[in-house]
């Protein structure tokens, strides 16, 4: 009796030697991928990104024919389809925008930037832009409003 349980206390020590070795990691070995991410979770952590920057790109017309009209960083503003400003602008988070005059009436102009705030509403088919604090060449751009055609 003392050799039989002798005899599986060789075999059982074997097989836990045995088994130890196939679980080891070996030098070929690939190494284990990461386990995926999961998104994170909790508070304001499942809001939606905030809105996109309304784009002043256009063109847009006031009540008193004036047509202003912005693309790619230059815009113009003409009167009765007579241009008489034009000028390069830039804009930076949700409503800041920057104007610089470079010709007035056909000659070159050059002034230095002014900056102020822009606001576009939208009514159905319609876009509505309003301008804060932007004095261009001594016109307030903010006393008239402007429409898309």
């Amino acid at each position: 009796m003392k050799k039989t349980f002798k005899l599986i206390g060789i075999i059982a020590a074997m097989a836990v030697i045995g088994f130890s070795m196939t679980a080891c990691n070996q030098a070929n070995d690939p190494a284990p991928s990461p386990p995926p991410q999961q998104p994170p979770s909790g508070p304001g952590q499942d809001q939606p990104p905030p809105p996109a920057a309304p784009s002043i790109i256009g063109t847009w017309e006031n009540e008193w024919g004036n047509v202003l009209v912005f693309s790619g960083n230059q815009w113009q503003r003409s009167h009765q389809g007579n241009p008489y400003l034009r000028g390069t602008f830039t804009t930076s988070g949700t409503d800041g925008i920057s104007i610089t005059v470079t010709e007035r009436h056909g000659q070159p102009f050059l002034a230095s930037p002014v900056t102020g705030r822009f606001f576009i509403e939208t009514f159905g088919p319609w876009r509505e832009l309003s301008f804060f604090g932007l004095v261009v060449d001594g016109t307030n751009w903010g006393s008239s409003e402007w429409w898309t055609p």
